[in-house]
């Protein structure tokens, strides 16, 4: 099993964030870990090849996202999907996709302008959601409605949202496609144990292929 991270060297002195821990347990179980800093070692697109068995991206920056797209065209398997990460980078894109996904961004979400309110974040890791306000909460029923139709709208697997509460009211206000999952228990194990198993498992051709197929069809609180 072989494994890439498409990721930004983790900066001396500061914890090691759940990505990194996700890929020493993915290590210490048996998979071939190779982690690529764009940015530090440019790759001509003509030498890029598809020789992992999954891809993770991990980075928005523009090398990263070149890397990705070469890869994407040879048919490699990219956690999330290349496209994916795209529209959630694009906030006109994102808006419309949001749109006809039936959830609601405040009119100032064009601007990046979150409305005031109760902000909280909800975090999914494969068919599982999580949310955090400040400490772990369980998930309502309309948050829960919120996650799932983001996740099947963009063509998410592992994902957060941030959300704005505002008169009762939740607002979408940014979608992240490789979060840190900062107050999710055990986020680490969770994210390794649901690569492993993708990895070893199921087919990632068509995760993230959006359309009339759901990208999370089972999707649970935790």
């Amino acid at each position: 099993m072989r494994i890439a991270f498409i990721t930004r060297r983790h900066p001396p002195g500061v914890p090691s964030p759940t990505l990194f821990e996700a890929a020493r347990l993915l290590g210490d179980w048996g998979a071939e870990i190779t982690l690529i800093y764009p940015e530090e070692d440019p790759i001509d697109p003509r030498e890029v090849r598809e020789d992992h068995d999954l891809y993770l991206l991990n980075s928005g920056t523009e090398a990263a996202l070149s890397l990705a797209g070469a890869l994407d065209t040879l048919g490699a398997r990219i956690l999330n999907p290349f496209q994916a990460t795209q529209r959630c980078r694009d906030r006109i894109v994102a808006s419309r996709t949001l749109d006809a996904a039936g959830v609601l961004v405040p009119k100032s979400y064009l601007e990046g302008r979150p409305p005031s309110g109760h902000d909280l974040e909800l975090f999914g890791i494969g068919d599982h959601l999580f949310g955090v306000d400040g400490e772990p909460f369980t998930i309502t029923p309309v948050l829960r409605e919120i996650g799932i139709r983001c996740a099947r709208a963009f063509g998410l697997r592992v994902f957060g949202i941030d959300v704005v509460v505002s008169d009762g009211q939740p607002y979408v206000v940014d979608i992240n496609p490789f979060p840190g999952f900062e107050g999710v228990p055990e986020a680490a194990l969770r994210l390794a144990d649901w690569i492993y198993a993708a990895t070893s498992h199921i087919s990632l051709s068509a995760v993230g292929a959006g359309g009339d197929e759901p990208a999370v069809p089972t999707m649970s609180p935790a």
